[in-house]
């Protein structure tokens, strides 16, 4: 199993945390 690069971990973390956003016309997440 390959390890994921940092971008591609970011980018999941910033996905995870817009999930997560009490802003409902955002949703989005920042690293």
């Amino acid at each position: 199993m390959a390890k994921p690069s940092f971008n591609n971990i970011f980018m999941n973390l910033a996905t995870d945390l817009a999930l997560r956003s009490h802003c409902v016309k955002a949703q989005v997440g920042a690293v």
